[in-house]
């Protein structure tokens, strides 16, 4: 029972952690969309933890897909390797392969040095880890596959152990194709926190809209309607509509006016405190 404890909880605090960050990182480009700093949302880990399937359930699909196809061409290449083919045919296409894996990491060492040569929103973003794990893997198995071709040879015998030093070669493009899906996703997940935040900005009327009633004036600006009342037993003399919920968090109300853009509009943080009343109605209201 011990050792089954020892071995799942490494992968356990690993994919907390992965998840922590990638949650993270969608909730802080969605909050900087609206001139939020994520540290006045004050959520805890469990709430990015949360927050990350939105983050992480496409790349997780497509990671999968990736594994499937490449069992899938590992199976037929090793059905070649024992076929009676021309083993040249083979060293020259694992070579060209190793070449382009290469110029590949070679790529994107140039753009993270000079000027980003890729100029598309999600693409340009997607691009630079992609040539980076692709071109991992092109040498990699280029590698596996040249190695496989001279087993027969007097070189190494088949049974023999790779030295240290390929071995370390293995470990570093392994690395390389790691650190590529880490990046990857985190370039995902800022990317969806973006496009969330547009959304929500460009259908504000789908949001809860909020009145609020104060006993003192809030001063929320010209882009916030607002009426007094003026009876001696009032006890919240002003009345503030016009409003859409955000979000709410810790004992704070985020709300945006409607008409609100991005690069202009602002938003406004209320704290739920007695002085102040909150009402929400369903959006499109």
């Amino acid at each position: 029972m011990l050792n089954w404890v020892v071995l799942l909880i490494p992968p356990t605090t690993l994919f907390t952690a992965l998840a922590f960050w990638f949650g993270w990182t969608m909730t802080d480009s969605r909050s900087r969309y609206f001139g939020l700093d994520p540290s006045t949302l004050e959520f805890t880990n469990t709430d990015y933890v949360l927050r990350s399937p939105d983050a992480l359930i496409a790349p997780t699909i497509f990671i999968a897909f990736a594994m499937l196809l490449g069992l899938v061409m590992h199976a037929f290449v090793r059905r070649i390797l024992n076929s009676d083919v021309d083993l040249r045919i083979v060293r020259l296409a694992a070579t060209g392969s190793a070449v382009l894996g290469f110029v590949a990491i070679a790529l994107v060492v140039h753009s993270l040095l000079f000027d980003d040569p890729f100029d598309l929103q999600l693409v340009r973003l997607l691009l630079r880890p992609a040539l980076l794990g692709g071109g991992a893997l092109c040498m990699a198995y280029s590698y596996f596959i040249l190695v496989a071709v001279t087993d027969h040879s007097d070189t190494r015998p088949s049974s023999a152990p790779a030295p240290a030093w390929e071995q370390s070669v293995y470990l570093t493009l392994v690395f390389l194709v790691v650190l590529s899906l880490f990046w990857a996703t985190t370039l995902y997940a800022r990317d969806e926190g973006r496009v969330r935040a547009e959304h929500i900005a460009g259908h504000l009327k789908d949001q809860p809209a909020v009145t609020v009633y104060s006993a003192e004036s809030l001063a929320l600006g010209s882009s916030v309607s607002v009426e007094r009342n003026d009876m001696p037993d009032a006890r919240y003399r002003y009345k503030y509509s016009g409003l859409r919920l955000l979000v709410r968090s810790a004992d704070k109300f985020f709300l945006l006016p409607n008409g609100w853009t991005h690069g202009k509009g602002t938003t406004i943080i209320i704290k739920d405190e007695p002085s102040i009343r909150i009402e929400l109605k369903p959006g499109k209201s």
